[in-house]
């Protein structure tokens, strides 16, 4: 028996496109959006006369006054005030801060998601206070709240 070989078909001649470079100091011709040539419309290719003419934006009103980002508007609702009561007394305190206190004291409570988060949030918060200087001042009720939360940390 002969041993069979199999030859592998000859590899496709990979033919690289090549574009006529302009020569130096020869003027480029602009090309007219009402030149006669024959144009394919398609996918990415608009007819000619809804092309956007050179230096005309495609946006020319830009963003409207006033428009806000849904960052903006989370962060707005999130500094808005709500009343707490807490050991039988009338709190005031942002969104954020009810909050950040029931996710404090589900995470005493036990709860592994809520701890889970806490630590989430925490190394948020480091990273973001290690980009700013350490120059500032912390409020009493930031103290307070700063000593609370490690005081729950200190008794597990």
């Amino acid at each position: 028996m002969a041993s069979d070989t199999t030859a592998k078909p000859p590899s496709p001649i990979v033919r690289r496109r090549e574009r006529p470079r302009p020569q130096k100091g020869a003027p480029v011709p602009a090309p007219s959006p009402t030149s006669e040539e024959p144009y394919e419309v398609g996918y990415g290719k608009p007819p000619r006369h809804a092309q956007f003419l050179p230096g005309q934006s495609g946006n020319p009103n830009g963003r409207p006054k006033g428009a806000r980002s849904p960052f903006t508007l989370l962060r707005q609702e999130l500094q808005g005030k709500v009343t707490l009561r807490e050991n039988g007394r009338v709190t005031t305190v942002t969104k954020l801060e009810a909050i950040m206190k029931r996710v404090v004291a589900d995470t005493l409570s036990g709860k592994p998601s809520q701890t889970r988060l806490l630590f989430a949030l925490l190394h948020v918060f480091e990273a973001q206070d290690a980009a700013i200087p350490d120059d500032r001042d912390l409020s009493r009720s930031d103290e307070e709240l700063l000593r609370n939360l490690l005081k729950g940390f200190a008794d597990e």
